[in-house]
């Protein structure tokens, strides 16, 4: 009952937080000349580069499926593409209310139709997220390769002049920062470290969630087909990039930024969807204030490119999400899977 409760308090935490984001990034928008030029700006909208986004999406799912399948092989196992397709895409759906319960629901799904033990699966997602962690920094240090002026100096403005400006006290911050950060660097990567925080409350829980990232990082090595899994890889973070600026030529006063601006966004993007909010709420809040700091867009233009981007997702997901649920509950029909999870190791 316990458990009930926590899981259920999660999800009214994390619907309150999208609520909030929301809030924060329309509150302005009560103003009925902004609404004016939000409805001027939809109704120009080219939608033809808005289709071109959700297709390349589909694509970059399909790669994260594709992808899952290798992920699996090295420990005997196998998932039939059709399966890890619909499974990825729920996990989606249950993302849309739940914020990170996608995760756990496709790796269900797949325990329960192709007998593979959840444990493994849940592994397999833990070295997804590392790879794509290393993406996402490679894409970061890409974007600041073609933009070191223009990044730099919003780091400088947002980041270390505040600083600066508080004297000794942003100089204690500064380095009590860095200092933080080697601190945890050695607790993670130490023996001794470790066996610090096994002491802790949760400490055993922190170190088996490190153990699991090394052992998935480790898992890389033992692919059986690694060339094909980081050109997945490649492919799913190429769409991410192609399908955030597609929606930059959905209107005028975007269309002739330059691609580096559209890696940009989904720099801010990813970024935001670390924010536990369901439906990439944290997402939409921060790619607006990404938009309005760095490149000068004003923030009614900000939210049409975010909030456009955001609600195309949802629509792909919503739609493509329903239709996996009833595409899985035809394959277990036709195929006789029942909800029994195999946990026997292959």
């Amino acid at each position: 009952m316990a458990g009930f409760q926590k899981k259920h308090i999660k999800t009214v935490v994390f619907i309150l937080l999208s609520v909030v984001l929301l809030y924060l990034v329309f509150r302005s928008i009560n103003d009925p000349e902004k609404k004016e030029q939000i409805l001027t700006g939809l109704n120009n909208a080219n939608w033809f580069w808005l289709f071109v986004s959700i297709g390349i999406a589909i694509f970059s799912h399909l790669f994260r499926a594709l992808r899952w399948d290798i992920a699996v092989e090295p420990m005997g196992y196998k998932i039939k593409n059709s399966r890890a397709f619909y499974s990825v895409m729920i996990g989606y759906l249950v993302n849309l209310a739940t914020a990170r319960g996608g995760e756990i629901a496709r790796c269900a799904i797949i325990s329960q139709t192709d007998k593979i033990p959840i444990n493994v699966l849940i592994g397999t997602v833990l070295t997804e997220r590392l790879v794509d962690l290393i993406c996402l920094i490679i894409v970061i240090l890409t974007a600041f390769a073609f933009q070191s002026e223009i990044l730099g100096e919003f780091l400088m403005d947002n980041l270390i002049n505040p600083l600066l400006s508080l004297g000794w006290l942003g100089i204690l911050v500064f380095v009590i920062g860095i200092g933080g950060f080697l601190f945890l660097t050695w607790l993670v990567s130490s023996t001794k470290g470790r066996a610090l925080l096994m002491k802790l409350p949760m400490g055993k829980k922190i170190v088996d969630t490190l153990n699991g990232f090394v052992e998935g990082l480790s898992s890389i090595a033992k692919l059986k087909r690694p060339k094909l899994y980081f050109l997945y890889t490649l492919g799913i973070w190429v769409c991410y990039w192609l399908m955030t600026y597609a929606v930059f030529f959905c209107f005028d006063f975007s269309s002739d930024r330059g691609p580096i601006v559209g890696l940009t966004a989904l720099i801010f993007a990813s970024i935001g969807m670390i924010i536990p909010a369901p439906g990439g709420m944290g997402a939409l809040a921060v790619v607006i204030a990404g938009l309005t700091s760095i490149y000068g867009f004003s923030e009614i233009d900000a939210t049409l490119i975010s909030s456009t981007s955001l609600s195309a997702n949802i629509i792909l997901i919503a739609t493509i999400g329903t239709f996996s649920l009833l595409m899985l509950a035809i394959e277990r029909r036709k195929y006789g899977l029942n909800d029994k999870t195999d946990n026997s190791a292959a």
